[in-house]
Order: C-alpha cells, then structure tokens, then sequence
C-alpha cells in the first residue's frame, strides 16, 4: 500500500520547482501575491532532467526517475552551501527539508519483494537495486550517517542478491554506467569482506567493459549520474586500488 505523503506548499500541484529555481528566485517569485503554495501559473515550461546524460532516465521507471532528479536537487544545494553559504536561507532550507521527506518517501514506498502483490520480474528487481542503491546515496551523501549502522549495512546486504536476480549479463549489454553506479554505491559502505568482493569484481568487470584506465575516468563516468566528490572522492582512490587488486 502506498503511504500518503504530507502536505507541502512546493508540492502542492506536484514537484513544479527545480533546486536551481529555489536556490536562483526571489520569495515573490516563488510566491506570488503572497500566495501560501506554488503557483503552476509562475512557471511557464515543465520541468527538465538536471542530467547531463540520458542513463538513468532510460533505466529508471517514472516514479524512481522522478526521484533521481529530487536527488540531484538536494546534492545541488548542498553543493551550492559550500560554495555560496548566503544563497541557503530559510524557503531554501525548507524546500531542502520537504524534498528530502518527499524522496525518502518515495524510496519507502516503492514496492519490496516480499509484497505479495508485487510482480518479481527481473525488471522489478532492476528498479529495486537502483532504489537500494538511491537509499545508500540518501543515507550517505545527502546526510550525515555512521558506515556501519543497521540500517546503511541493511540496504548494502540487499542489494547484492537483488542485483543476482537483475540479469546481470543483460544489465552490462544495456546500462553499463547504471550498473556501476549501484556497484560503486554498494562498495561504498560495504563492511563485509564477501560484500566488499561482490562490488569489486562488479567494478572490475565494468572497468574492462568500458575501458576505463585511471580513477579519474571513474570519477568522470559516476560524476553526470548522482556523485558529490566532497563525500566520495577521499576514498575513490582507494577503492580503484582494490578493483584493479581483484581476482
């Protein structure tokens, strides 16, 4: 069963602002006459992939790719904190707390394979490994947490065997950069030798396939999906190591 979302004034008539807009108008242009939501009639064109790429919106079904976007929105902003602490005032901070809500909302509310009613095929358990995935990204580069919770191992231990049932072969053939991306969030906080070994060799494979020769070119492939260096790249040199180190 779907869990009802709360009500929010950026999503009353849906997910109309970018992170960009939020972060780039001004409070009357986000709201106009004072009004309490969002106006649809203050935007004048949908909104569009912040992606530099098609991966993940090829991929991903439209509920999972609208939360790829939400992700990259809430990377953007904290990004942008960094750089330009005085762009993040109070509608941008809240605008984060709701997008935040909405995606880890969403995340929660796809369907697991124990659902009864849910149809396990191997395109379910593809969109089911991207939002296991999505979760580690929400859990560690989007907030801060602790690599060895229950909760960040639980989505890594999952991950593993939904990824056995996705038609690994087919996923190298049609989403190389999709599944790196996964395997990348996976070894990111594995803890388990066996899990660390899991992801490595996906790593290797994908490093082959693609033929990528240095960290950097990694970097390069993971940077235009969901990827804040800030977080992850202390240990990217690291982990190609180990990759390049795999039986």
């Amino acid at each position: 069963m779907l869990l009802p979302m709360y009500r929010s004034r950026f999503r009353e008539y849906g997910p109309l602002i970018s992170a960009v807009d939020i972060c780039n108008r001004t409070e009357s242009e986000l709201f106009p006459n004072s009004q309490r939501q969002v106006s649809p009639t203050a935007w004048t064109s949908p909104l569009s992939s912040p992606f530099q790429n098609t991966k993940f919106e090829t991929f991903l079904w439209d509920e999972l790719f609208s939360v790829a976007c939400e992700l990259h929105g809430l990377s953007y902003m904290l990004d942008l904190y960094i750089r330009q602490r005085s762009k993040i005032g109070a509608i941008q901070r809240e605008f984060f707390e709701d997008t935040f809500a909405g995606v880890q909302h969403n995340l929660i509310s796809f369907p697991y394979p124990a659902d009864t009613d849910t149809m396990q095929s191997t395109a379910y358990y593809r969109q089911n490994c991207w939002r296991l995935a999505a979760m580690i990204y929400l859990n560690t580069a989007i907030r801060a947490y602790n690599p060895i919770s229950v909760m960040v191992q639980s989505f890594v231990t999952k991950l593993i065997p939904s990824l056995r049932l996705s038609d690994l072969p087919m996923m190298w053939s049609s989403f190389p950069e999709v599944l790196m991306w996964m395997a990348f969030m996976g070894r990111s906080v594995a803890m388990n030798e066996s899990e660390r070994y899991f992801f490595s060799s996906l790593l290797k494979q994908g490093k082959s396939l693609l033929n990528l020769n240095t960290a950097s070119e990694l970097e390069g492939l993971l940077q235009p999906l969901l990827y804040r260096e800030v977080v992850f790249g202390g240990g990217l040199s690291m982990i190609w190591e180990e990759v390049n180190n795999t039986l």
